[in-house]
């Protein structure tokens, strides 16, 4: 049995009061914050999953 690695590239686009970044925060993270301050431009994460 092999070992691979993948990688995914994951782009979450919407409108402005989406929840967008909590969503992003509690996949990455594992927390929640229900009021974020409003993200201007960019932000990322990275998290190693085993499966």
């Amino acid at each position: 049995m092999s070992i691979s690695d993948y990688i995914f590239k994951l782009l979450v686009i919407g409108d402005a009061p989406g929840s967008k970044q909590a969503f992003v925060k509690r996949y990455c993270f594992d927390i929640f914050k229900p009021h974020n301050k409003l993200t201007i431009g960019v932000d990322f994460c990275s998290k190693t999953t085993t499966f």
